[in-house]
């Protein structure tokens, strides 16, 4: 009847109610979710999060500075912002590695470990102090 030896036409399903038939849809499976698009995006979130929180201290610390002005609190306020700065570059050079030959990559995160060492210097100095 129209059709090749041994295929049928794609149909879909039928429900019968009395004299009427209905046809339901077909239903195709939904696209598949690239899980590498899903963490890099999920990496970034908590990325700028650690940005945010580092970001805050660093706004609490000065604000505790210019209230009091004491050299503790002025070390912590430094060490916090160089801290937020280090957040802020591995974001960056994180991205930038990605594409780099891999010795200009080691001396991208040699680089950006540099504001972390002053900014945990600067606090174990005001601890300390």
């Amino acid at each position: 009847m129209g059709h090749s030896a041994g295929r049928r036409p794609i149909v879909p399903p039928a429900t019968r109610f009395g004299n009427h038939t209905y046809y339901l849809p077909l239903l195709t499976p939904p696209p598949m979710v690239d899980v590498e698009v899903v963490a890099r995006f999920t990496l970034t979130l908590m990325r700028l999060v650690s940005f945010a929180l580092a970001f805050g201290l660093t706004v609490i610390s000065f604000q505790a500075y210019r209230e009091k002005k004491t050299d503790t609190l002025q070390f912590a306020f430094v060490g916090f912002a160089f801290i937020s700065m280090g957040v802020a570059i591995s974001t960056v050079i994180t991205q930038l590695g990605e594409e780099a030959d891999p010795t200009v990559a080691v001396y991208l995160q040699m680089a950006e470990t540099i504001p972390f060492i002053i900014g945990f210097s600067m606090l174990y100095l005001s601890l300390y102090r």
